[in-house]
């Protein structure tokens, strides 16, 4: 045999030998993650959701079982073809280092098995502040940018807003706008205020409360058609709509099922609103199809603890002077409904609580009976044993108030009653137990993850 010849077979001898080790090792890594979501130099909001986007089809449980993060955060997984969302029960710390890990064991649906563990630095934005600034009739949307300090208009409608949701991602938000028929439409603007499309249109029929499902697919609304005989709106019925084929129907096919402020749990598996005909608060099992109603003769809607398991509520007592407003809560998988606050503020009259993130405070605004003060903002505990006065200037009524997602502070509207009636959005802050003024010209706050 020549020389040559014997390089030659050397050569392909090798090159043979590599293809044989990269096919091994290919096989034995199994799958391959071919993106993470946010991408590296993006972020996501404190509720997520976190994807790991796989090459080939994989084994689900086994992905999940090997999936974890630092710190360890519960959550609960969906799956968007060969996509793996992750979507935390609790808000991410944005101060915080954000690890995501698969460990090495994982399987592919044909068996292998991934053979070094991976990881990934996850950033955590910041959530900022959604509100409208007022004109005559409605007003446009805004962001309150929290880092920068800074104010991004988001709609340029005229003031045809008239109300808005954020999206749990905090990527979309839904807003209901007057249109020129005499109705109000549905649109989907992004969190930047770039990206502005109709989602819905409703012609002379009246379109408003929209609320995001936890996933985003579907958003539930309130609908008055307009009747031309009439030429009046009828009575309030809740609908939903999905956000990417745009069909839209009733919740409910009984024609005289009346219903307004939706709301979805926010586990997503419940969605209750308030029955204006039996007087309570409806809460439909969108799994099972089973329904329940806690009376309620106070037209308000109630919050949603963050499991998703139980109600916070107002309603009416008979009283002496005149009816009381007593807080209430609902379980709905024991079904008792109880009140709260220990019966240590008898005499007094509640505006709708809300539920701080780990459960066990509330804001609400309150007066005394009788009293011809306005109400003041305070935080109270669940059981009543603790009070913390927030706003209560006699010249000031305070309302939208909603808890900052770690529950340090809470942001909220006050309206003077002098001259002008202006509005402002404050914030207090928790750790410091102090209030600053964040916008001078703004209504309606709510979180923007």
């Amino acid at each position: 045999m020549k020389r040559s010849d014997r390089f030659i077979l050397i050569v392909l001898a090798v090159l043979l030998g590599l293809i044989l080790i990269l096919l091994i090792q290919g096989d034995r890594a199994g799958v391959k993650v071919t993106a993470v979501i946010p991408a590296e130099g993006e972020q996501v909001g404190v509720y997520g959701p976190i994807g790991i986007q796989f090459s080939n089809p994989v084994d689900k449980a086994s992905a999940e079982s090997h999936f974890s993060t630092t710190p360890s955060v519960a959550g609960s997984f969906e799956w968007e073809e060969d996509i793996l969302w992750f979507f935390p029960d609790t808000a991410l710390d944005p101060d915080q280092e954000f690890l995501l890990s698969l460990s090495a064991g994982m399987k592919s649906a044909d068996g292998r098995e991934l053979v070094e563990s991976q990881q990934w630095s996850v950033s955590i934005r910041s959530p900022d502040i959604l509100y409208l600034v007022l004109g005559e009739h409605g007003g446009d949307l805004w962001r309150w940018d929290t880092i920068r300090q800074m104010a991004h208009e988001l709609t340029d409608t005229g003031g045809l807003v008239i109300d808005f949701s954020p999206s749990q991602s905090g990527e979309w938000i839904v807003y209901a706008a007057e249109n020129g028929e005499g109705g109000s439409d549905l649109w989907v603007v992004d969190r930047n205020g770039n990206e502005n499309t109709l989602l819905l249109s409703c012609g002379l029929d009246y379109c408003s409360q929209p609320d995001w499902s936890p996933d985003g697919a579907w958003i539930a609304y309130v609908r008055q058609f307009y009747n031309p005989d009439t030429q009046h709106l009828q009575a309030v019925r809740v609908w939903t709509v999905n956000v990417e084929t745009k069909d839209t129907a009733p919740l409910y096919q009984d024609d005289e099922a009346y219903g307004q402020m939706p709301s979805f749990s926010p586990d997503g598996q419940k969605l209750a609103s308030y029955d204006i005909v039996h007087n309570g608060i409806r809460v439909l099992d969108l799994a099972t199809s089973q329904e329940s109603i806690i009376p309620s003769s106070i037209q308000e809607m109630a919050d949603w603890s963050a499991d998703g398991k139980r109600l916070l509520f107002i309603d009416l007592v008979p009283s002496a002077l005149e009816p009381e407003v007593t807080v209430y809560i609902a379980d709905l998988e024991n079904e008792t409904v109880l009140p709260v606050l220990g019966g240590t503020l008898e005499g007094a009259s509640f505006s709708q609580p809300r539920w701080s993130p780990d459960g066990e405070w509330i804001a609400i605004s309150l007066r005394p009976i009788n009293a011809s003060m306005n109400r003041a903002l305070w935080v109270l505990k669940l059981d009543g044993s603790e009070s913390i006065p927030i706003g209560f200037e006699p010249s000031a009524t305070y309302s939208a108030f909603q808890w900052e997602p770690w529950g340090g502070g809470l942001v909220y509207q006050r309206l003077s009653i002098g001259a002008g009636f202006d509005s402002s959005i404050w914030i207090w802050d928790r750790e410091i137990d102090d209030n600053l003024q964040l916008i001078k010209n703004g209504a309606r706050p709510q979180w923007l993850p």
